[in-house]
């Protein structure tokens, strides 16, 4: 396919009101800004992330509102200005931060890299969108809170150990991953990959999965309901870091009063619309971050998909259809967290190069 054979409508997966239904709708291709490219895209995924749009809550959206925060495809229009790396005709992983559950998607060069040969067909490039938008916030994310740590001067170190030494914190203390499914593992798999040491356990919010489906071993995990994880927490040093692939709510005043001063907690995804109740408390008197990750740029990506690429990374995965009824299943098992596997939406292609379902 060439520029010129790019349609001026094509189909994506649209929210037209909050809380609705996905729909399959015709739409209109948008003029390009200069350092944008287009993506004919193969496959996307739907992700916990794009709650936000459906349940409309973030200010400044406006319906309609497409979801999928990363895709893979091949361009078919370069950027008219910007680096020049990316090629017409190159198969790549993009984050568009939303509207990625379409035939054609824009995307700003600055977050579009090449796949890594491997990751080019077969399950392998399903998996692309999931290390693209979830490993590379998992892994980036790590990666901020450790810097910051190494920059801090050495009164400031002092400081900070006894601090935790006052509360009961020994050693380096752990990583905690708070959530459930096939996230949790992957985020998991992603920071052993990247050659994390520090411990890692599982605060997991359901007993639909073991331990081992986590790769963890059973006094690795424990439930966020369990009037004794403060305790679990304390015996491996306190969580230094906390990585909440689904929105903490379960046993979240514990899971703070196991954190350690100075600590760090990563938000990665809300569940529906509901509100988080923090207590306040703890982050005054520990001093405790909670953050989003943080702005992917193309080198993130690309260190981050080398990475799954050279350890042979895997994530569980669903493959739906570009089809309305399919998706709105995709969505609704992913909202009420059914699967452990990542539901990706994949593309075909008809003999004349257009998608069909």
């Amino acid at each position: 396919m060439t520029t010129r054979d790019i349609p001026q409508q094509f189909r994506a997966a649209q929210f037209t009101q909050s809380g609705g239904e996905l729909e399959l709708r015709e739409t209109r291709m948008q003029d390009p800004r200069p350092e944008e490219v287009v993506i004919r895209v193969h496959a996307s995924a739907l992700n916990s992330t794009d709650q936000i749009l459906r349940h409309d809550l973030l200010p400044g959206l406006e319906f309609p509102l497409t979801p999928g925060q990363a895709v893979v495809g091949e361009v078919v229009r370069q950027a008219q200005r910007g680096e020049g790396r990316i090629k017409e005709g190159s198969h790549v992983a993009a984050l568009c931060y939303r509207g990625g559950c379409a035939e054609y998607v824009l995307a700003d060069e600055w977050s579009v890299v090449e796949l890594p040969q491997k990751l080019r067909q077969g399950d392998e490039m399903y998996m692309g969108p999931i290390f693209a938008w979830d490993m590379s916030r998992v892994v980036i994310s790590h990666e901020r809170c450790e810097e910051e740590h190494k920059h801090l001067g050495e009164h400031e170190r002092k400081l900070i150990r006894e601090h935790n030494e006052r509360l009961g914190f020994k050693g380096d203390g752990c990583i905690v991953i708070y959530g459930e499914g096939g996230f949790v593992r992957l985020a998991i798999d992603s920071l052993r990959a990247e050659g994390v040491k520090r411990k890692m356990l599982v605060v997991t919010i359901s007993d639909k999965w073991q331990a081992k489906d986590y790769g963890v071993k059973d006094d690795e995990m424990m439930r966020a309901n369990d009037n004794n994880l403060r305790e679990f927490l304390k015996k491996h040093g306190g969580a230094q870091g906390v990585i909440c692939t689904d929105m903490p709510r379960e046993g979240f005043e514990q899971l703070l009063d196991g954190c350690r001063y100075r600590s760090s907690m990563i938000c990665l995804n809300p569940r529906k619309d509901d509100d988080m109740t923090v207590p306040i408390a703890n982050l005054i008197a520990k001093s405790i971050s909670i953050r989003g990750a943080p702005p992917l740029s193309h080198k993130d990506l690309e260190r981050v998909m080398r990475l799954a690429d050279k350890q042979s990374v895997r994530v569980p995965i669903h493959r739906y259809r570009f089809d309305q009824n399919e998706m709105r299943e995709a969505w609704r098992k992913m909202e009420q967290r059914e699967e452990f596997e990542a539901p990706v939406i994949a593309m075909e292609e008809r003999q004349d190069g257009s998608m069909r379902m």
